[in-house]
C-alpha cells in the first residue's frame, strides 16, 4: 500500500493535467496552494479537502467543482492501484463488460438500487481505465439494436 505522500503526488499530477498548478504550503491549515494562471484560487487543506482561496478574484464558475472532481477522481484511482496488481487489464474489461450488461438488465430482474450500485462500479473503472469507456457505449449500442425490435412491438 502506498502512503499519504504518494496520493499527494498523484493528486498534482492529475491537477496538473487539468491546467492547474500546486505549490507546496507548509501553514497549518494547508498542504498546498492550488493556482491557475498564477492566481491562487484554492487551498488542499491536511484534512485532504479543497477550500477556495475567499480572496481570489476572477474565478470562473464551476472551477472550485472541477478541482474537487479532481480530487474525487485521484482518490479513486489511488485506492484501485492495488486492485489492478490483483487483476490483469484483460480480467479488469471483463468485470466491467459484465457490469454494464448488468446494468441494462430488465427492472424485473435488478433493483433500483442495485442499478445505481453497479453505476457506480462502471463509473469507477471508467476513472482508473478510460479506454473502458468505449467499450461499454458499444455494448449498450449493440444492446439497443438488439432489443429496439422488441420496444418497436410494445409500443404497437
Amino acid at each position: 500500500m502506498k502512503d499519504k505522500s504518494d496520493f499527494h503526488i498523484m493528486f498534482y499530477e492529475q491537477l496538473a493535467l487539468k491546467g492547474f498548478q500546486a505549490c507546496l504550503d507548509y501553514s497549518k491549515k494547508h498542504i498546498a496552494d492550488i493556482s491557475v494562471n498564477g492566481n491562487i484560487i484554492a487551498y488542499f487543506t491536511k484534512a485532504d479537502t479543497i477550500e477556495p482561496n475567499p480572496y481570489a478574484e476572477d474565478v470562473e464558475p464551476g472551477t472550485i467543482e472541477k478541482i474537487r472532481d479532481v480530487l474525487s477522481d485521484t482518490i479513486v484511482m489511488f485506492e484501485f492501484e492495488d486492485i489492478r496488481q490483483l487483476f490483469t487489464d484483460n480480467e479488469l474489461t471483463t468485470l466491467y463488460t459484465c457490469l454494464v450488461k448488468v446494468v441494462m438488465m430488465p427492472d424485473d430482474e435488478i433493483s433500483f438500487q442495485e442499478s445505481i450500485d453497479i453505476s457506480k462500479l462502471v463509473k469507477k473503472f471508467e476513472i482508473i481505465m478510460p479506454e473502458l469507456a468505449g467499450i461499454g457505449e458499444e455494448i449498450e449500442n449493440e444492446y439497443d439494436d438488439e432489443y429496439s425490435e422488441d420496444y418497436e412491438e410494445v409500443e404497437q
